[in-house]
């Protein structure tokens, strides 16, 4: 249809892999990602409209915030219906018509909910490393109840540590080749297409697009061309992500843990000694999620070995806390409770702070894991210590002691790499903007662990310099 109705020079050779897959029945999931100028959306939005068109399907294509849905994929959609004289489609508030085919557009709720879902064959997330993970596996499940339904999701890869990654990269991916003779049709070589089961991959860039790059059709961009090439000679990282398509560094300017290095710290494959010793736990208290984080003191150092994180909905009639208690004490019931060692967020002091079950938290952590008061009691603060002074506490033991972090511990070794202090050297602006999407609780329940529980269990050479730093602040200029 394609090849007979409408031109070649209408379409990027992105368009025809696309056009390819949506006919598919045993294709779920299309992932698209590369650089910027790649035409990706563009290309993703014209074989959905035209296979939606002449399938008789709707489509919901859904970005992270509704109020830029009309200047960004309407607009989109809009050029594309006028450029392929696809003149039924009826324009609406937030969707295009045609008889009873939608081509609808929606932001995610307040509540993070993916809804309204009944009736649509496709679902296209643009810029899905936008989305929380929690979004992504909702659409996943809901995505359900008609036949050839499918998921598409685009995407810049900014950071190598985005959630969206490692999901990618649990997969074992072969290389496709669908035998396309036409040469409009073919990618750069620094593209690829490769398939895992019912799952497509694409990596596409600039160079794919016959609008930057030119060629047997399309122009030559010479504006775009310089900027990439300026780019490449100014930011070799930004030049990776959004010339060549690669996943890039986020880079933190200001980092809380400056002393914190990944490649020494570490360490995935480092043991737990559960038969002797102490076991140290450490909490963060939120409805979204409740932290633990689990650790070890050891002859080498401190070791961080798990985080544990839990809400309201993991057990059913149960709190969050509760449920991280559950969690712990089913992956580990080899712990004996009086060989745990426990501190956290000294807010949960506070009378009924666990309002699910009207106690403290403190009470609930005592009821679940059977831990003896002087393990708690002595550890956890009347209030916590300001964030500059914690902060200058942990660095100094990256400085002068190892802290290591195990396989278990990879999201906690990211969010410390992220963790960024503002201009009054506090954590408060990185936390307010990251607790959005559920981070910052990590970093939280390490300082506790850090600060309130192992400066005073370590050794004395270990925390030569602690009484130090706690004395500087205090006679900080106000």
């Amino acid at each position: 249809m394609v090849k007979d109705k409408y031109k070649k020079e209408w379409f990027n050779p992105l368009f025809y892999y696309v056009y390819h897959f949506l006919k598919q029945n045993d294709i779920r999931e299309i992932y698209i990602y590369g650089g910027s100028s790649s035409a990706k959306t563009h290309s993703i939005l014209q074989a959905l409209m035209i296979d939606g068109y002449y399938r008789n399907y709707s489509t919901l294509v859904y970005r992270k915030e509704q109020t830029a849905i009309k200047t960004t994929v309407k607009n989109e959609c809009k050029a594309i219906i006028e450029n392929l004289n696809l003149t039924q489609y009826q324009e609406f508030d937030f969707e295009f018509r045609y008889n009873e085919q939608k081509l609808q557009f929606k932001g995610i709720d307040k509540e993070g909910k993916i809804k309204g879902l009944k009736g649509f064959r496709k679902l296209f997330f643009d810029e899905i490393d936008q989305f929380k993970v929690e979004e992504f596996n909702q659409a996943k499940l809901r995505l359900r109840g008609e036949e050839n339904q499918q998921l598409l999701f685009s995407w810049n890869p900014i950071s190598s540590k985005h959630w969206l990654k490692g999901y990618l990269d649990a997969f074992e991916w072969e290389n496709v080749d669908l035998g396309f003779s036409d040469t409009h049709k073919h990618l750069d070589e620094n593209s690829f297409i490769k398939r895992h089961k019912n799952k497509i991959l694409i990596k596409t860039t600039y160079l794919d697009n016959r609008w930057v790059v030119g060629g047997d059709w399309g122009r030559y961009d010479e504006h775009v061309i310089n900027e990439f090439e300026t780019l490449k000679l100014t930011n070799s990282n930004l030049y990776n992500v959004y010339a060549l398509g690669n996943w890039g560094q986020t880079l933190n300017k200001n980092p809380f843990f400056y002393a914190f290095n990944r490649s020494t710290s570490y360490r995935p494959d480092l043991k737990i000694d559960f038969e002797s010793g102490y076991i140290d736990l450490s909490f963060d208290f939120n409805k979204s999620p409740t932290t633990l984080i689990c650790g070890q003191m050891q002859k080498q150092g401190f070791v961080i070995f798990d985080v544990i994180l839990a809400d309201n909905k993991t057990y059913s009639e149960k709190s969050a806390l509760e449920s991280v208690c559950m969690l712990f004490k089913n992956k580990y019931p080899q712990i004996e409770p009086y060989r745990m060692r426990v501190t956290g967020d000294a807010s949960g002091r506070n009378g009924s702070s666990d309002k699910a079950i009207n106690v403290n938290f403190y009470t609930t952590i005592k009821k679940e894991l059977k831990v003896v008061d002087a393990n708690l009691d002595k550890y956890v603060r009347s209030a916590n210590l300001p964030h500059t002074l914690s902060g200058d506490i942990i660095n100094h033991f990256f400085i002068n002691v190892p802290i290591f972090f195990t396989y278990n511990c990879l999201i906690l070794v990211d969010e410390i790499e992220m963790a960024e202090i503002d201009d009054k050297g506090t954590l408060n602006a990185w936390k307010n903007d990251t607790q959005k999407s559920g981070g910052g609780h990590m970093v939280d329940a390490f300082r506790y662990l850090i600060t309130d529980l192992w400066v005073n269990t370590s050794p004395k050479e270990w925390r030569t310099k602690i009484d130090q730093l706690k004395l500087q602040y205090e006679s900080r200029p106000l």
